[in-house]
């Protein structure tokens, strides 16, 4: 296994600026994803790592090596796509088997180390079927199987969950990151699915317009964002501004710093929701008061939306009882604990 390194990446389509100056180490053994929506440059960031793509400045280093020069197929990484790319005409052995073979690897080889690949990726027995013969899952699991044989030094995964079912991707996400510390084999993964990534990662890149926003270890990116785009996406978030809520600003302790407008940012499973003149929540809680819009209940939580003078907010209760049922309409209060308050330049998004 190898670190991955690099440095200052740009890379440019016709119109489109895909990569701007990144700079991102990645360290062995690690499970580091890049995160973001379609078009933010996270799977062109895997392609040319992989050298699928060739950077129109900067540098890739795998290890001390600098890889500029290196062909894909030399620079003995490992990748798995979105579309399982199994070839539909080989048995689940010779799918596996392929890299090996074209390596000259000897046949007795080639069978023990596929046999284990297959045990690991739970295909064992399998060996015979060819991939009409498979689910989706167990044809993902051939080309995490294809791609782990080889024993590369660095294994790419290009949003391999994508084309599965809600369920199967929960089970599949678990196995990937079992396997990747099992052979602890340095991973980037590129995914759009924010829980996705918080479950698997060791650390997160955000991504958006070419750039990394921020990286950090999963409870880092979800309980303090950078800037109000990383905020917004991992997970829900409430925004308001600061002269929305008047003298909560002031009772939050908030420094504007001369800044015409603040913007405050709370998650909605921080928040208590109750009837108006009930609130708990101790002197240092600021209340909001609101009228209930709507009240979904989803089984394990409650979510509530609620207009606190202009604003919608969101509010989360988990293990909900019958008495949280509140009817639509009803005059309420939002308690926002001073700990949960997240501030914002309105004008750039940067935290302050």
């Amino acid at each position: 296994m190898s670190s991955i390194r690099l440095e200052g990446i740009s890379k440019s389509f016709p119109g489109v600026k895909a990569l701007e100056g990144v700079e991102l180490t990645i360290e062995k053994g690690e499970f580091f994803t890049l995160l973001g929506p379609s078009g933010c440059g996270k799977t062109t960031l895997l392609r040319t790592i992989a050298g699928f793509y060739t950077q129109d400045a900067g540098h890739v280093y795998l290890g001390e090596e600098c890889i500029d020069a290196v062909p894909p197929y030399r620079r003995d990484t490992g990748m798995v796509f979105q579309n399982y790319a199994v070839f539909p005409h080989m048995t689940v052995f010779e799918n596996v088997a392929f890299g090996l073979r074209n390596r000259r690897v000897p046949r007795q080889e080639i069978r023990r180390r596929v046999a284990k690949a297959l045990a690991m990726a739970r295909l064992s027995g399998l060996e015979r079927r060819t991939p009409d013969q498979l689910s989706g899952g167990q044809q993902q699991r051939v080309g995490l199987a294809r791609a782990m044989v080889i024993e590369p030094r660095v294994l790419l995964m290009d949003e391999p969950l994508s084309n599965l079912d809600a369920k199967l991707r929960i089970e599949m996400r678990l196995e990937i990151r079992d396997l990747q510390k099992q052979l602890g084999i340095t991973t980037v993964y590129v995914t759009h699915d924010q829980e996705e990534a918080l479950v698997i990662s060791d650390r997160i890149a955000v991504m958006k317009a070419g750039r990394i926003l921020q990286i950090g270890r999963p409870w880092e990116i979800y309980k303090n964002p950078r800037n109000t785009f990383v905020a917004s996406f991992v997970g829900a978030m409430n925004f308001v501004e600061a002269d929305a809520v008047g003298e909560a600003a002031a009772a939050l302790g908030v420094q504007a710093g001369g800044r015409e407008r603040v913007t405050l940012a709370f998650r909605p499973e921080e928040l208590t929701l109750c009837a108006a003149g009930s609130a708990p929540g101790g002197a240092a809680a600021v209340r909001l008061p609101g009228t209930l819009r709507k009240c979904t209940f989803t089984g394990p939580l409650i979510s509530y939306a609620v207009d606190c003078g202009g604003a919608l907010l969101t509010v989360e209760r988990h293990r909900p009882g019958s008495g949280d049922l509140l009817a639509e309409g009803s005059p309420v209060e939002v308690i926002v604990p001073p700990e949960a308050i997240l501030a914002f330049d309105s004008k750039t998004g940067e935290r302050l």
